[in-house]
């Protein structure tokens, strides 16, 4: 059977990730805490899925279990950069890799405590899992990853870093007690516009924390807002996100969410605009929750203007 090489050099680092030192695997691993780098990456596909490795049952720490699609050790000498590449590389054939870095932050078990370097991508090309490193891995939806929660099916530091990165935590928006349950063994969350649950999925957690915000931040009146509502344009059914209405009862702003791994591109923007067509608002939103753009229409010159921020229900 494999086994993890105990004497690996890792480098030894602070909390900002300056090196401070060496240290063993063995040691790392060993109970001693001496923090210590790895490097991970979220792989996701274009239908918004996160693919998860199966780690093996010889490996030291939590054999068998489902964990982030890359992750891996920095080696003494190597930047975190430089570890990632390699790590995609050698355990998901992963050649040409464009990441985008999400940050870093301190874990800590009963035995160990790494400097964790977060990274994401979406890839679409065929992954080709080492069969030397990992037991195999999938594609899970979002609903899947949060019904193995909590039942010794994922690894705590997965568990962790997906609550903190790409649910509530992670979000460019406040907290607030999301109204959760299970309906027929899937998760479901509570819609206090639409007064029902409704399933949960990445863009609908980004939509409920939206307008969240702008009714308790911005002070938007709940009872003129209104999620998931039928257009007609043409021959086409279209349904907006989410739409505030004036005291007229006139469509006054178009929001359109995406979930937080998908970056908000012209295409984006061109979906929200085409909503626009039909219902000739004075404001354009789209938020995947990290990042939020609003733009002003001027109709008598025929342009946009994009705002620094959302304004506040009492500037409209």
């Amino acid at each position: 059977m494999m086994k993890d090489n105990n004497e690996e050099l890792f480098p030894v680092v602070d909390e900002q990730g300056q090196v401070v030192g060496k240290a063993s695997r063995g040691e790392c691993h060993g109970g001693s805490m001496l923090l210590h780098p790895v490097v991970h990456l979220h792989v996701f596909n274009s239908q918004g899925a996160l693919y998860l490795q199966k780690r093996p049952q010889w490996k030291d720490i939590q054999p068998g279990k489902w964990d982030t699609a890359v992750g891996g050790h920095i080696d003494y000498g190597e930047t975190p950069e430089e570890a990632l590449r390699r790590e995609a590389r050698e355990e998901l054939g992963i050649v040409e890799l464009n990441a985008e870095p999400m940050g870093k932050y301190v874990f800590q078990s009963t035995r160990e405590r790494e400097l964790v370097y977060v990274h994401r991508t979406v890839y679409d090309a065929p992954l080709l899992p080492s069969s030397t490193e990992l037991d195999g891995g999938r594609f899970w939806s979002l609903t899947e990853i949060l019904a193995a929660m909590g039942n010794d099916v994922l690894t705590p530091n997965f568990e962790s870093e997906f609550r903190s990165f790409f649910l509530a935590e992670g979000l460019n928006l406040p907290r607030f007690a999301v109204k959760t349950k299970r309906i027929d063994n899937r998760p479901k969350l509570f819609d206090p516009l639409r007064r029902k649950y409704v399933a949960l999925t990445p863009e609908e957690w980004v939509r409920q924390h939206f307008v969240h915000f702008l009714v308790h931040q911005k002070k938007y009146p709940a009872g003129l807002l209104a999620n998931e509502v039928e257009l007609h344009v043409g021959d086409k059914r279209l349904r907006a996100d989410t739409l505030l209405y004036n005291k007229d009862l006139q469509p006054q702003m178009i929001i359109e969410y995406k979930a937080p791994h998908i970056t908000l591109s012209q295409q984006v923007f061109d979906q929200v605009s085409a909503y626009n067509l039909l219902l000739h608002v004075d404001y354009l939103v789209v938020s995947n929750g990290l990042q939020h753009i609003c733009c002003q229409m001027d109709y008598a010159h025929h342009t946009y203007h994009f705002l620094r921020d959302i304004p506040d229900y009492e500037q409209l």
